[in-house]
């Protein structure tokens, strides 16, 4: 499901909320209450397990990033849970000359070619396939 929230706000630059729960018995509204209190412009959601690449929305959201776009997470688990996936994602973020935060994960820094953010994120993708 998409919300796109962009008309009120007029800005050329996008904040992109991401949100997965595994299942549909699961609510994402926790996810949807930390993202909105910082202002996204559009929100992604799924109910699907992280496990999987073939997610319909994160296909979708990944297609019309533009360069300078913000994606917003409330934690990286929720993007993917395979450390192999996170760096696929993260590259393709980083060719679109886009961004991606995790609200949890206040490490994250692709601004730059931070060689301890890549450790950091390659410690954290090994934690989170654990969990």
């Amino acid at each position: 499901m998409l919300y796109d929230l962009s008309q009120k706000r007029g800005e050329i630059l996008k904040k992109i909320g991401y949100v997965r729960v595994s299942s549909t018995s699961q609510n994402p509204s926790s996810q949807f209450r930390q993202l909105n209190e910082i202002g996204m412009d559009i929100i992604y959601e799924e109910k699907i397990s992280g496990a999987t690449k073939d997610r319909e929305q994160l296909q979708k959201m990944l297609e019309d990033l533009q360069e300078g776009d913000i994606i917003y997470v409330t934690d990286l688990t929720r993007i993917t849970r395979s450390t192999q996936d996170l760096f696929e994602l993260i590259d393709l973020i980083r060719n679109k000359k886009a961004s991606l935060k995790s609200l949890k994960d206040t490490w994250l820094d692709l601004s730059e070619d931070n060689p301890y953010s890549q450790f950091l994120i390659t410690v954290m993708a090994g934690v989170n396939q654990l969990e």
